[in-house]
C-alpha cells in the first residue's frame, strides 16, 4: 500500500471516529422553461458525511480573509469543518449549504489536501451561519 493511500485511510477512519454526522446539500439547476420564466427541474443533492468541527481561530479566519477577499464583510459566526477526501457523492464548494445540528450554514470556501492529484485525503471547509 502507497503511503498516499495509507494517509487516505488515517484521514478517513479518524474522521469517522471522531467527527459527527452532518449533511452537505447542493441544489442543481434543470432545464430553463421560457414559457414560465423558471428554472422547472431543480432538484437537491444531499450528502451524509463525518466532519470533524475546528474553532473559528484568528488565524484560520485572517487566511480565509486574504484567500476569498471577504475582510469587508461582517460575519455573526463563522466555523470550519474537515470531512474525509474519500467516498463523497459529489466534491463540496463554495455555496453548497452544510446542515450541522439542526443549522444551515453556508460554504464559503473549500481546500482540499490533494498532494498527488488523485483523490483528495481531506476537505477544509469554511462555514457562515
Amino acid at each position: 500500500m502507497s503511503e498516499y493511500s495509507s494517509a487516505i485511510d488515517l484521514a478517513t477512519n479518524l474522521i469517522a471516529k471522531k467527527g459527527k454526522d452532518i449533511v452537505i446539500s447542493r441544489t442543481v439547476a434543470g432545464e430553463f422553461d421560457p414559457a414560465t420564466g423558471t428554472d422547472s427541474t431543480s432538484t437537491a443533492q444531499n450528502m451524509n458525511v463525518k466532519a470533524v468541527e475546528l474553532p473559528a481561530s484568528g488565524g484560520k479566519i485572517a487566511a480565509l480573509d486574504l484567500r476569498f477577499n471577504l475582510s469587508s464583510q461582517v460575519y455573526d459566526r463563522l466555523s470550519f469543518i474537515m470531512i474525509a477526501g474519500e467516498g463523497l457523492a459529489f466534491r463540496p464548494r463554495p455555496s453548497d449549504l452544510a446542515i450541522i445540528g439542526g443549522e444551515t450554514w453556508t460554504v464559503l470556501g473549500v481546500t482540499p489536501l490533494n498532494p498527488n492529484v488523485g483523490e483528495p485525503i481531506k476537505y477544509d471547509i469554511a462555514l457562515r451561519i
